[in-house]
């Protein structure tokens, strides 16, 4: 997050943040599995210091556990990438872990939100840059090897965040295991919203 300060406040139920974030999740339109997916990401995010607290600090290690418990895994601390395992936690902490397809992997979601694709009634659905605008809650992932396209259907290595803020030419994402913390993204977008970033391949659309 490029100069950008953000003031965490409680407000009755949940978390919400300062400025463009807390107009974000508070606007009308934005259905309330979207908003408790941002919430429980703030939440993250404020715990881990804003990026400042890493993975292999003592006071982060239960919290480590729980990521791995709620995606359903052994408990593997930081040995092991535990950023799939994170978003099936902010997921399980937003209400929608009966929905969400909880994996320490993100390919394993990835591949379901894609096979998703036409049905209206999937709590995802996965679409390109280019076909879907981001917005609060969704998912923007991309793949972390080569030879992988939007359809692969088999194991591959990948990231995905969850967008928290979208301001004008910007969407803020914030993820697990980035630069070994919980730390927010910015990726510039077109008039549209539209992702302007070659190595996102997949938006994922949070209908839940």
């Amino acid at each position: 997050m490029t100069k950008k300060e953000w003031t965490i406040l409680a407000i009755g139920v949940g978390v919400a943040v300062g400025a463009g974030i807390t107009f974000g999740i508070f606007s009308r339109g934005v259905s309330g599995g979207r908003r408790r997916a941002v919430r429980a990401a703030l939440k993250e995010y404020k715990f881990w210091n804003k990026g400042k607290t890493k993975e292999s600090d003592s006071s982060v290690r239960a919290r480590l556990s729980r990521y791995w418990e709620n995606a359903g895994a052994p408990d593997y601390g930081y040995a092991q990438p535990w950023s799939a395992a994170w978003i099936s936690h902010v997921m399980e902490q937003a209400g929608m872990g009966d929905r969400f397809p909880k994996s320490p992997t993100h390919h394993t979601y990835i591949r379901q939100a894609v096979k998703s694709r036409g049905d209206r009634n999937a709590p995802f659905v996965a679409y390109t840059p280019k076909e879907y605008a981001p917005r609060l809650g969704d998912l923007v992932c991309y793949a972390r090897q080569s030879g992988i396209d939007f359809f692969s259907d088999r194991s591959f290595k990948s990231h995905c965040d969850i967008v928290v803020d979208k301001t004008k030419g910007i969407t803020t994402v914030i993820g697990g295991n980035v630069s070994n913390t919980v730390k927010a993204t910015d990726y510039q977008t077109d008039r549209k919203g539209r992702i302007l970033n070659d190595k996102v391949k997949w938006i994922i659309k949070n209908n839940a």
